[in-house]
C-alpha cells in the first residue's frame, strides 16, 4: 500500500476528505469545537535532528525508499503548515 498519495500534503483535497471522513473519530471531531493549532505547531519537531534521529533508530531492514518519500511529504507539511491548518479547520467545519 502506498501511503504517500498527496503530493501537497497540507492541502485537503476530495481524495483526502473520502478517507477522513470514513475514520472512526471523524463524526466526533466534526461534532465538537477543536482547537488544532497547538498540534500543527508542534509539526516543527519534525526538523532535521528528528530526521537524523529516525535515520540513526530506523532497523536497516525497515530503510524503503518510502522513507525519504514520508520524509519529503512531512517537510513539505511542516513548511506548509498554516495552510494545513486551515485546511484542517475547513474539513471539520
Amino acid at each position: 500500500m502506498d501511503i504517500i498519495k498527496n503530493p501537497t500534503p497540507w492541502l485537503i483535497g476530495p481524495a483526502d476528505l473520502s478517507w477522513i471522513k470514513n475514520h472512526y473519530f471523524y463524526s466526533i471531531l466534526k461534532q465538537n469545537k477543536h482547537n488544532f493549532d497547538t498540534f500543527v505547531e508542534s509539526f516543527n519537531v519534525l526538523d532535521s535532528n528528528f530526521w537524523s534521529k529516525v535515520n540513526v533508530l530506523i532497523p536497516k531492514e525497515w530503510v524503503t525508499s518510502q522513507v525519504n518519500e514520508i520524509q519529503s511529504n512531512l517537510e513539505l507539511l511542516v513548511k506548509n503548515r498554516n495552510h494545513f491548518l486551515e485546511h484542517l479547520y475547513k474539513s471539520l467545519s
